[in-house]
């Protein structure tokens, strides 16, 4: 029955928990703090300002309340003859994450006093930390040394990621071992199951706290209960030498095989979709691509399904045509053989010229592809931006929109704000955002490798005006997620050149 499983990838995340065997505390950042001691007036401190562009504190944001996305820490290890290695700050922009471990490495680490360096050991420094909402120097006086768990079967390691992925190992292991075939199967699961697994690792190794997920509530139950036989630990994790807790987050997918051909269709016949292979425009499909064309089809990870879209014009023809295959001698066969299927039959009724219409028409399964389609097109109109409303075609709208947004950017922009940063050359910013039902912007969300360009760029965006009409799906209003590649180009040999930017069109 176990060889109904293929282990695809195991995914694990730690991160230290909340007490030691001496002295318990409230949160995992009491503990830091209590090994740490950091300090704005420290040596480690006094480096930092003296080797890093402290300017760039001026603009980092702390985001929000939880306590891990206030604080920047430095983290590495140590090889065989105990050099730096893996070297890493956490920062959200890379010219200051450069700007940290630059300095680090001209930072003699002697200094820091680590006590019995070894290679399973991940040495932690906060750099960082917020004070009033604003960014500050405030260096760890102590360095922290954090050992994972020694989970059985991985006594013999030597080497941080080396545990790590031995710990994986075993989890996945235990679970393959221990789950119940016949509970996946009652629960009609064919193709890919992802299982979430989340526990702590106690001070004396014993494991507790347990939370897992899977796709369903009886399998969820199940999961819980593998994990609940999961052996103690070997060895308990510790920071600097005391044990401590740990949580241990992982992800296991598994590839779950049919056993006979009846428990196959059995699954594909109990999946409530709105997919049929005998709609007209699946068999339309199935007249022009052959069996080995569908069977070598390419699609990209965690895509399951080929999206094919179109608009429609004043003439009533057929626009804007489009898929998400790759393969371009395949996409434009998918498109020639769409433009030959008559539009009438598609039971539009009052065609608008602004709206793009899409339908599945290939889906992937466990162990093929299958050409089936939704009896009727799902229905898109785009948001309108200030502007854009004598657009004629929903594609056009699209430009548009992109174009007013990357307008006011370059417009607005303090082109000042070129001296706020050592980078030189092309300068990219990635920006995401929705228009929600009411047509305002929200969740925006800019990633920079400086905090002034993207703190620049994201005050500019949330400042845009509510857009003319929000986005509608099959008559209903939705949110509408946007992204904007912007790229600004700082001219690198002659100081008097103005600080110029382009933006991407998508």
């Amino acid at each position: 029955m176990k060889r109904l499983i293929i282990i695809l990838t195991v995914l694990l995340n730690v991160t230290a928990h909340s007490q030691t065997e001496f002295q318990k505390f409230e949160s995992k950042y009491d503990e830091f703090d209590f090994y740490a001691k950091p300090s704005p007036k420290n040596e480690l401190s006094r480096f930092f300002r003296n080797h890093i562009n402290t300017s760039l504190l001026d603009a980092v944001k702390f985001r929000d309340t939880i306590e891990a996305n206030k604080r920047i820490f430095l983290v590495f290890h140590l090889n065989s003859k105990n050099e730096l290695t893996g070297l890493s700050a956490n920062s959200a922009y890379a010219e200051l994450n450069k700007s940290i471990t630059d300095a680090f490495r001209k930072y003699d680490i002697e200094k820091l006093n680590i006590p019995n360096k070894n290679r399973l050991d991940t040495y932690v420094l906060q750099i960082i930390s917020s004070e009033n909402g604003k960014a500050i120097l405030n260096c760890s006086t102590e360095i922290v040394y954090d050992k994972l768990p020694i989970l059985e079967g991985c006594e013999s390691i030597k080497t941080h990621n080396e545990l790590k992925k031995c710990n994986n190992k075993s989890i996945e292991k235990h679970i393959v071992n221990t789950i119940s075939f016949a509970k996946i199967q009652s629960e009609k699961i064919l193709g890919e199951l992802k299982l979430s697994v989340k526990f702590l690792v106690d001070y004396d190794g014993g494991i507790k706290n347990i939370e897992c997920k899977a796709p369903t509530e009886a399998l969820t139950e199940e999961l819980n209960r593998v994990m609940e036989t999961f052996p103690k630990a070997k060895v308990a994790p510790t920071r600097n030498g005391n044990p401590t807790f740990w949580e241990i987050k992982e992800h296991i997918f598994l590839i779950i095989e049919p056993k006979t051909e009846s428990y196959k269709d059995e699954v594909q016949k109990s999946k409530d979709t709105l997919l049929d292979e005998n709609s007209d425009l699946a068999l339309h499909f199935k007249k022009y691509i052959t069996d080995t064309e569908l069977q070598n089809i390419k699609l990209q990870a965690r895509q399951h399904s080929v999206i094919i879209s179109f608009s429609i014009d004043k003439n009533g023809r057929y626009i804007d045509v489009s898929n998400n295959i790759k393969d371009v001698l395949f996409n434009e066969k998918l498109n020639s053989i769409l433009r030959t299927y008559p539009i009438e039959k598609h039971g539009i009724g009052q065609v608008d010229l602004l709206a793009k219409y899409s339908y599945s028409v290939i889906t992937k399964g466990y162990d093929n592809y299958t050409i089936q389609t939704q009896q009727e097109p799902m229905v898109m109109l785009s948001p309108i931006f200030k502007g854009c409303e004598k657009e004629k075609s929903f594609n056009d709208i699209k430009k548009c929109n992109s174009v007013k947004v990357g307008y006011q950017i370059n417009k607005e922009f303090d082109k000042n704000l070129r001296s706020k940063t050592d980078l030189k050359g092309d300068i990219r910013i990635f920006c995401v955002f929705k228009v929600d039902t009411d047509g305002k912007i929200v969740d925006v969300k800019v990633q920079a490798p400086n905090p002034f360009l993207a703190n620049e760029v994201e005050s500019i965006i949330k400042s845009l005006p509510p857009v003319i009409k929000p986005g509608i799906q099959n008559g209903k209003p939705v949110k509408v997620p946007f992204s904007l590649p912007v790229v600004f180009r700082v001219g690198e040999n002659r100081p008097e050149d103005l600080f110029k930017s382009s933006i991407r069109k998508q």
